[in-house]
């Protein structure tokens, strides 16, 4: 009885105590990560990291604008703020910014993860491995890729949003679902990619506008997605434009949409697909594997450019022409693919989960093996009517 009468005198004390978190931060304390640029200073030094943090003017109220102290910092419009870093490692890159900030860095806020070009030809495995295992970083992180000059990039201001990573975050979000020229690649399947053999990353890259494609002429220019960054196993090998990326999508089932423009006779016409079934196909010949794409597409023709009440018959052959059309495009994007040395695509991935037995061999040499798989595309493009609402209006012939 004396241990219990003991025991409860000594709990009592505790109970009196304050509760909480014993490493909380308020959220005055913590600087707000938009997003993080890796990459390496134009130095020539390949044992140095760049990195750059994007975020929201830390203090209140419009006016004056803040400037950046330290290493490397510009000054943004009044709700963006940049600062770069440089370190040995990324670790001490991140340490020299937080022994400079009167904030904490808290990266669980942080939605863009960019990575310039000059590092992601050299890897971005230890970048993705740091962030994997940084704390608060979340897989759902979208991951772009910056073609060309970064310095461009990071004064760069946002036309639409509040900040450059805001605006490019509601542009990826707004692709989901639609997929005709871009798609959202996180850092989950970025680490996928690169953990997983017969498959490999891609994520979408992005560049300034030129300066006659501006709207304005501010000197800041304007950010566009232009297609999609390639990878084997962790390096950047090349570039897939608007309309292979439409293609490349479509292939991995992750588009529905897209368009295919023909020339039937001198008269032009335009076909947009709203429904796609790809069924992938992987057959074994005299001990040579040939993997077939088979690609159904369902649309309507949204511009003609001739009148005709589209009879059975044309409507058959305009659904042939669109079938060779798409068959050609496809089979043209595989083959970039291939010529980047990429398998963006996951054909080894395919093999390996329907021939085990073979993919057990291929995979000791898979990228010498895998320009020479044959690949077949087949397309059945169906027309289900037409989007125009009268019979097109043509001019008269003159007699």
């Amino acid at each position: 009885m004396a241990k219990k009468v003991l025991v409860l005198l000594a709990i009592i004390p505790l109970l009196l105590l304050p509760g909480g978190c014993w490493d909380r931060r308020e959220t005055e304390d913590l600087l707000l990560v938009d997003s993080i640029v890796f990459g390496k200073p134009n130095t020539g030094d390949t044992g140095q990291y760049r990195v750059s943090f994007i975020t929201t003017r830390p203090s209140s109220g419009g006016g004056e604008q803040m400037g950046a102290s330290g290493e490397e910092g510009t000054a943004q419009a009044a709700t963006q703020w940049e600062v770069s870093s440089y370190g040995t490692t990324l670790e001490e890159a991140i340490r020299k910014f937080s022994i400079r900030s009167p904030r904490y860095v808290y990266l669980a806020h942080n939605r863009i993860i960019m990575f310039e070009e000059g590092l992601a030809k050299e890897g971005i495995s230890q970048a993705v491995d740091f962030l994997l295992r940084a704390r608060g970083t979340r897989l759902r992180n979208y991951v772009l890729i910056v073609k060309g000059d970064t310095p461009d990039l990071l004064t760069s201001s946002p036309q639409f949003e509040d900040t450059l990573a805001g605006e490019l975050y509601s542009i990826l979000e707004t692709s989901v679902g639609e997929g005709d020229y871009y798609y959202p690649s996180d850092l989950n399947i970025i680490a996928q990619g690169i953990l997983t053999n017969g498959l490999d990353p891609w994520a979408p890259f992005i560049e300034t506008f030129s300066t006659d494609q501006a709207s304005d002429s501010s000197a800041d220019q304007p950010v566009i997605i232009r297609g999609t960054a390639l990878f084997k196993a962790d390096r950047l090998v090349g570039y897939l434009d608007a309309e292979e990326t439409q293609r490349f999508l479509l292939l991995k089932g992750l588009s529905n949409a897209g368009y295919y423009d023909i020339e039937i006779n001198g008269r032009k016409l335009s076909y947009r697909y709203e429904q796609a079934k790809v069924r992938r196909r992987l057959t074994v010949e005299d001990g040579r594997v040939n993997v077939s794409f088979d690609v159904t597409l369902k649309g309507l023709l949204e511009e003609i450019h001739f009148y005709s009440n589209l009879s059975k018959t044309e409507i058959a052959s305009l659904e042939k022409s669109l079938s060779a059309k798409a068959e050609a495009a496809l089979l043209g994007t595989v083959n970039r693919c291939k010529e980047l040395g990429s398998d963006a695509l996951g054909i080894g991935r395919l093999i390996h989960s329907r021939k085990p037995e073979i993919w057990k061999e291929y995979s000791k040499n898979w990228y010498s093996i895998y320009p020479e798989i044959g690949i077949e595309i087949n397309v059945k493009a169906q027309i289900a009517g037409t989007a125009l609402g009268t019979k097109p209006i043509v001019p008269k012939i003159s007699e």
